[in-house]
């Protein structure tokens, strides 16, 4: 079951949908930002961490996964072990979306969970 479902949307339109298993949140958690936040707080709570537009998000995206891929160990010890989400899926899901945020920086996002 998806834990939380990310969309941006411009203009009312919907530009990039996404999901990703609540299953990796404990992994999430574990990634500490140098803004005090963790990539949880950024990816399932953006608004209530002061993250409006996708151009807010984009360095946060790029800072929790610089850190997922420093200690891979680490965090993959992380997998959930009923395979809803691994740690690969991820790194491929915050690229995926960091790259929507570049492609549009000034759509809203947002999170529901």
């Amino acid at each position: 079951m998806i834990g939380v479902k990310i969309n941006l949307a411009q203009n009312s339109s919907i530009v990039y949908a996404s999901g990703l298993y609540h299953d990796l949140a404990p992994m999430a958690k574990q990634v500490n930002l140098s803004n005090g936040k963790t990539l949880y707080d950024i990816i399932w709570s953006p608004k209530e961490n002061g993250i409006n537009f996708a151009n807010d998000i984009i360095s946060f995206l790029e800072e929790g996964l610089t850190i997922l891929k420093s200690d891979k160990p680490k965090y993959k010890a992380f997998n959930p072990e009923n395979r809803n989400g691994t740690f690969t899926g991820l790194c491929f899901f915050i690229e995926e979306y960091k790259q929507a945020c570049l492609d549009y920086p000034k759509s809203n996002l947002e999170v529901s969970k």
